[in-house]
């Protein structure tokens, strides 16, 4: 093996580099992150920028994240607790218990979506914050505790 010296005059004077390499400060990571996520949130950055550039995450990562992100949102839509529930007691043996709980409670409506409002005054109609009933006064009427059957 042969070995290759650089004298003082191979480089015409420019010698005694010294490089290290440091890990990034825990303070410096924490304020990178936070600036990524500000950015996100500002909109001028996108999901999958912020978790890359400045969360180091790699690119499958990012997309295992998402996906988690998206999984969970629609997690939260109207009958999806029914259905996991459901799907929990089947799998935890308690089928029985599941169809029981759908006989008992049926078909569970989607929720309606709010309509649109039409533009000016016609398309919207106020009303008071009180019934009928709160209007009129009505009282409960009491009744007497004697003519109470006891069991």
């Amino acid at each position: 093996m042969r070995q290759l010296k650089i004298k003082p005059d191979d480089i015409d004077g420019h010698y005694d580099c010294e490089v290290q390499l440091l890990a990034e400060p825990p303070e410096a990571l924490d304020i990178r992150k936070t600036l990524g996520t500000n950015l996100q949130k500002a909109g001028v950055l996108s999901n999958r920028t912020n978790l890359s550039k400045y969360h180091d995450m790699s690119k499958e990562e990012v997309e295992d994240e998402i996906a988690q992100l998206y999984a969970e949102k629609a997690m939260q839509l109207p009958g999806m607790l029914e259905f996991m529930g459901h799907n929990a007691m089947e799998r935890l043996g308690m089928k029985q218990v599941a169809e029981g709980f759908d006989k008992l409670t049926g078909t569970v409506p989607p929720r309606r979506l709010p309509e649109t409002m039409g533009a000016g005054s016609e398309g919207v109609t106020k009303r008071g914050r009180q019934t009928p009933e709160m209007e009129r006064g009505v009282v409960p009427q009491e009744a007497e505790v004697s003519n109470i059957p006891m069991e």
